[in-house]
């Protein structure tokens, strides 16, 4: 919902040594889950402030008994975590901040 938002994102990965590949597979509604509906960001967009979502994806157990930090892929999480300084350093710099692009009517209701 904030077009301005990912065009940072992406510039910020171009200029990168460390580049991130980027799958925007999970954006809505392409997400058959819903995600976006059950995430924390939902609340933040209804009040008009641009938000992200960075993952590491998900295990087969995620949020089970079974799901252990022997599954973590520790050098992949501390990759996305310096991406993930970079593009807000460049947004908390910036004099402008993202704002969102307006109502998109692809956009799932989340009545809750």
């Amino acid at each position: 919902m904030s077009r301005e938002f990912g065009d940072i994102i992406d510039s910020v990965n171009a200029v990168r040594s460390e580049t991130m590949v980027i799958d925007k597979t999970w954006e809505v509604p392409s997400n058959p889950m819903n995600r976006f509906c059950r995430s924390d960001q939902v609340n933040y967009v209804r009040k008009d402030i641009p938000v992200t979502y960075f993952s590491l994806g998900y295990a087969q157990d995620y949020h089970m008994a079974t799901d252990e930090p022997q599954y973590i892929e520790y050098e992949h999480a501390a990759r996305v975590g310096r991406f993930i300084h970079d593009v807000m350093m460049t947004i908390a710099t910036r004099k402008d901040k993202p704002a969102i692009s307006g109502a998109d009517p692809t956009m799932p209701s989340c009545n809750r």
